[in-house]
């Protein structure tokens, strides 16, 4: 995933999807393409840094040239190759959010369910933002281990101190409380309304092309940071200490969270089938400017909160194999991670998950 704010006319980014190497580039017109980053020649990688010239992509090894469209443009000492270009990887843009998919065949279903979740918010300004801070954080675990955990919040009340002291509703599900969940959800989406700003929640489905989830809620805290404070100016004008927050997914592998704030974006790249890459990109509004202490105290969050979520995970993958496996079960509270679980087993034959 990118922002388009990262990729200016005639420029490029480098980014990896399933170990595969890929360029974002735009056009001096505006327009993106995403391809290969794998020379036609003998395969070298072209990129050697992570942005560069859109308009002259030249492989290192043999010197072979490419454009923003990806078509070959030299090839030296070679007969010209014709039309010949890098493979294309389906793009999809939306909200200022750059989206990758391999599948093409679930291109239009990821496109719709971009525009169900992401449609219903643009009350929260997404365009306008910019990228303060990325990280890549590994885990030795499986992708669907990291998901069933990520959708799930049953291990929160005991795993993640700065989560429960920021969402009121998992002190309020452990406490057995789901009508006060149910107030406090709708609360948020009556205020949103009144400040003309509806979002909508949407659950996720099983029987789904592509699984995907928008759920609103209100923090106790002002932001998601290490001591509970804003770090920038609201998103998309909302009042400041309207606490109004969303999380949601587009896909398995890419969920979010949209906080007064900032826009934190986790992707999950499976690297190997015991190991999975969470990218994790913080976002805020085009106006805040951090110093270097405010970034820590954004980013810190996240880092403590999903250091733990990858030692969770990774104890469970240690015992993968074991003889003594049980069966998964889910408690109440586990609902979204029995919903991925069904629906993960009725694609199991797709091997790259949009």
């Amino acid at each position: 995933m990118a922002h388009s704010s990262e990729i200016r006319p005639g420029r490029f980014r480098r980014v990896s999807l399933h170990n595969e190497s890929i360029l974002i580039a735009r056009d001096d017109g505006g327009k993106l393409t995403a391809f290969a980053d794998v020379c036609l020649h003998r395969g070298s990688r072209l990129a050697t840094s992570d942005e560069g010239d859109a308009n002259a992509i030249r492989c290192p090894y043999h010197g072979w040239e490419y454009d923003a469209a990806g078509c070959l443009t030299h090839a030296r000492l070679v007969p010209r190759q014709g039309s010949a270009r890098l493979p294309r990887i389906n793009l999809l843009e939306h909200s200022g959010l750059i989206f990758l998919a391999f599948d093409a065949q679930h291109h239009e279903d990821f496109g719709i369910a971009l525009d169900e979740v992401f449609g219903s918010l643009g009350p929260f300004g997404l365009e306008t933002l910019k990228v303060a801070e990325r990280r890549v954080f590994p885990a030795h675990a499986a992708w669907p281990l990291f998901v069933q955990n990520f959708v799930e919040c049953y291990h929160c009340y005991g795993a993640h101190e700065l989560l429960r002291r920021s969402e009121a509703f998992i002190d309020l599900a452990e406490n057995g409380e789901g009508r006060k969940i149910g107030q406090l959800d709708k609360a948020t989406q009556l205020r949103a309304i009144d400040h003309g700003k509806p979002v909508m929640a949407i659950e996720p489905s099983s029987l789904s092309p592509i699984l995907r989830a928008a759920r609103t809620s209100t923090l106790t805290t002002d932001s998601e940071t290490v001591d509970g404070n804003l770090i920038g100016t609201p998103l998309g004008g909302l009042p400041a200490g309207d606490r109004a927050f969303v999380y949601g997914f587009v896909g398995p592998l890419t969920h979010f969270t949209i906080l007064p704030d900032q826009l934190v974006v986790f992707a999950f790249d499976p690297v190997a089938s015991d190991r999975t890459d969470i990218t994790v990109t913080w976002l805020v509004h085009q106006d805040t400017s951090l110093d270097e202490e405010q970034k820590a105290n954004m980013v810190g969050f996240w880092a403590r909160t999903l250091g733990e979520d990858i030692a969770l995970t990774e104890a469970v993958q240690q015992n993968s194999n074991s003889r003594f496996m049980p069966k998964a079960s889910f408690a109440s509270l586990e609902h979204d991670a029995k919903i991925f679980t069904v629906w993960l087993n009725r694609h199991s034959h797709e091997a790259n998950p949009q």
